[in-house]
């Protein structure tokens, strides 16, 4: 018995030797960029569900159009003239190979932002990372 015991875990080792795994080095360096953006312009919603849906149609899509995430969200933050805003939000989340061509594409978004609805301000936050599916 302990003949065949031996062999079924050389055996045993030797398969899971010849079995996939995954190895730190399968994932990619990337970047995750979140971007938020406020829907208000002086007090009064102004980005409707329908026009946000539009932007990301029209802009956001043709840009990454390998995917992304959004959602809804609710912030605060002090304007230029110091008075502080609380509003409904949009979060989207990018996660890309660092690139100057991505990172272009992310201030193209913002200022096309900015310049459709009015908005002072996008916050951009940039973490590297890593990442597989």
């Amino acid at each position: 018995m302990n003949r065949h015991l031996s062999i079924a875990i050389a055996l045993l080792f030797t398969m899971s030797a010849c079995a996939p795994t995954l190895h730190t080095s399968a994932r990619e360096d990337v970047v995750v960029e979140q971007l938020f953006f406020g829907r208000n312009l002086r007090g009064q919603q102004v980005v409707s569900d329908s026009a946000w849906s539009g932007f990301l149609a029209e802009v956001v899509t043709p840009l990454f159009p390998d995917g992304f995430t959004v959602w809804p969200a609710s912030g605060q933050w002090r304007r230029a003239d110091r008075q502080i805003d609380r509003e409904a939000s949009f979060l989207l989340e990018l996660v890309h190979p660092s690139s100057e061509i991505a990172d272009s594409n992310i201030v193209f978004i913002i200022a096309a932002y900015k310049q459709r609805f009015q908005q002072e301000a996008v916050l951009r936050v940039v973490m590297p990372a890593r990442a597989s599916f």
